[in-house]
């Protein structure tokens, strides 16, 4: 599966002279539209709270956008330290398109500092579309389950991580941004976590920002900022804010598909549980199969799994254990 590339950044074009942020090169084949779409998703801006020179300390901003199955956008904007005129603050955005196929198995939440991210482009170019297609399926994701599965398991996360699921299944009905205030590579974490919990259907929706300098008009469903935002944030009821730092999180209503999904979300039991029911109860020839949100329909599922165990304590072994 090949997506379709493309930079930004500010430098001098040299055959036309113009210079200032713009589109450096991209592959060809990318819509008019789409390349405002991209455009309106890669703004980056350096942490008030964090030294404009020291480029190694500014978060990656790894951001997932979804316009449909062919057109998810996987994109990374990073500080890049001076532009083209030697002022500081310069950043370079490299996204790639592709279709959600691949997303169904490996979330893109795992592609958080893989080593296909462009962080500069040298290249002198005389056309804008010079990039080659990338072959996403040959690049090693950076972030593995075992990874996952070490964050959880520390520092008392699984509970906040069963509150972060909880808003997620009900971020359709309140339609309000889900905030976490952490480090950005924390962030990736979170949001590989979360991935992982849902049905491989339902993972190329999760939109998501590992950070963003305005959360609260980040057209994502989860975004990351700065810890220094979180008293900002707190008070704002539109929003639901994890703040990892100081292990707190705005109150939110019981989910039980994020009960048994995070019940399971541990080695020993994810495989023969949770992968086990996402293979038996979202099979290829269900008319589910390609869901267009994540809702509390899950909740429902999770119910009737309940309540089957409860009225028949073998059906869970029969269905969910090898």
């Amino acid at each position: 599966m090949s997506g379709r590339q493309y930079y930004y950044t500010s430098y001098v074009h040299q055959q036309t002279g113009r210079a200032g942020f713009q589109v450096k090169a991209m592959s060809p084949g990318l819509a008019p539209e789409l390349q405002e779409t991209i455009a309106r998703l890669i703004a980056y801006r350096v942490p008030t709270n964090l030294d404009i020179q020291q480029v190694e300390t500014h978060p990656v901003a790894l951001r997932y956008a979804y316009k449909g199955p062919d057109e998810c956008i996987l994109l990374c904007s990073r500080s890049c330290g001076r532009d083209e005129y030697g002022r500081p603050g310069n950043f370079f955005a490299h996204a790639v398109v592709l279709q959600q196929d691949l997303f169904t198995s490996v979330p893109p939440g795992f592609f958080w500092k893989s080593a296909f991210w462009c962080e500069r482009d040298t290249v002198e170019r005389e056309e804008i579309a010079s990039l080659p297609l990338l072959a996403l399926e040959d690049e090693e994701p950076a972030l593995d389950l075992e990874d996952v599965w070490s964050f959880v398991a520390g520092e008392q996360r699984r509970a906040l991580l069963y509150r972060l699921l909880c808003a997620v299944m009900q971020s359709q009905r309140r339609q309000g941004r889900i905030v976490i205030c952490d480090s950005d590579e924390h962030v990736a974490l979170w949001v590989a976590a979360v991935s992982c919990l849902l049905p491989p259907a339902y993972r190329p929706l999760l939109t998501f920002a590992t950070y963003h300098h305005d959360p609260r008009q980040a057209p994502f469903m989860i975004v990351g900022t700065d810890a220094a935002r979180s008293a900002v944030l707190e008070d704002d009821a539109s929003i639901f804010l994890l703040d990892a730092v100081r292990r707190q999180c705005s109150p939110i209503e019981p989910s039980p598909y994020a009960e048994l999904a995070v019940a399971a979300a541990q080695p020993d039991l994810y495989e023969n549980i949770l992968l086990t029911m996402f293979a038996t109860l979202f099979a290829p020839d269900e008319a589910d199969a390609s869901p267009i949100r994540i809702d509390e329909r899950l909740d429902q599922l999770a119910l009737s799994v309940r309540d089957r165990i409860i009225d028949d304590p073998d059906w869970f072994q029969g269905h969910f254990q090898e």
